[in-house]
């Protein structure tokens, strides 16, 4: 059905990895003698991630791009191939200048350096994954602030979690009928930190993140509420 997209001879640009579906759009692909383009990461060279970048070279030329994260050079790659079929001419000096102005507000961004906090919306395991292989990649080390909704498989993710840190502070998200209490989570968070501190509003958050180094995370609704706090 996705594969309805493709015309003919209108190019195509994908970041799928998977065989299966990846046969079958070029299939499709030359059915429509339409060209296939694939932004594969292996085509990049000096991959370079860090808390305050992500940095690539493709076809000779740097590239950077102030989201975190090893997926934002697949996403940026396949920016790249789009704007090279829409616009060859295009000098790579302003695509780096709009990778430069690019945010993605409560995903993996760093608000404060001193104290640092880190913000990351993760709230499934799955994302919680691509968080600590990213963290650990980067030495990152410091505390949790989490929370979570009661309807997420949020014991999943602390265990994942667990492999970032030893300490841990919970805290449930303020006004939303869909939080778990902070006490289920403190329950849950003792079976995998060795030290858990159950907070009871964001007050006493705030007042934690003042100092030492942070990663916020579990829940959308705390980062946002935090975020605003952190900016004003």
């Amino acid at each position: 059905e996705k594969c309805g997209i493709i015309k003919s001879q209108v190019p195509l640009i994908t970041c799928c990895q998977d065989e299966t579906v990846l046969k079958i759009i070029t299939d499709e692909c030359k059915k429509n003698n339409s060209k296939l383009r694939i932004a594969d990461t292996s085509l990049c060279s000096d991959i370079r991630l860090s808390l305050k970048e992500t940095a690539f070279t493709f076809e000779g030329v740097k590239f950077s791009i102030p989201l975190l994260g090893k997926h934002q050079v697949e996403n940026s790659l396949m920016a790249i191939m789009v704007l090279e079929e829409i616009m060859p001419r295009l000098n790579s000096q302003y695509i780096n200048e709009g990778f430069s102005k690019v945010s993605h507000p409560g995903r993996l961004e760093l608000v404060s350096e001193t104290p640092s906090i880190l913000l990351d919306g993760a709230h499934n395991p799955g994302a919680a994954k691509a968080l600590k292989d990213f963290l650990i990649s980067v030495g990152w080390k410091g505390n949790i602030l989490f929370s979570a909704m009661k309807d997420k498989k949020y014991e999943e993710v602390l265990e994942l979690l667990s492999e970032l840190s030893s300490d841990i502070a919970v805290v449930q998200v303020e006004n939303n009928p869909r939080a778990e209490s902070g006490k289920a989570l403190e329950s849950c968070g003792k079976k995998y930190f060795r030290n858990v501190t159950l907070l009871e509003n964001y007050d006493e958050a705030e007042k934690l993140l003042s100092s030492g180094s942070w990663l916020v995370c579990g829940s959308l609704f705390l980062v946002s509420d935090l975020r605003q706090r952190i900016i004003n």
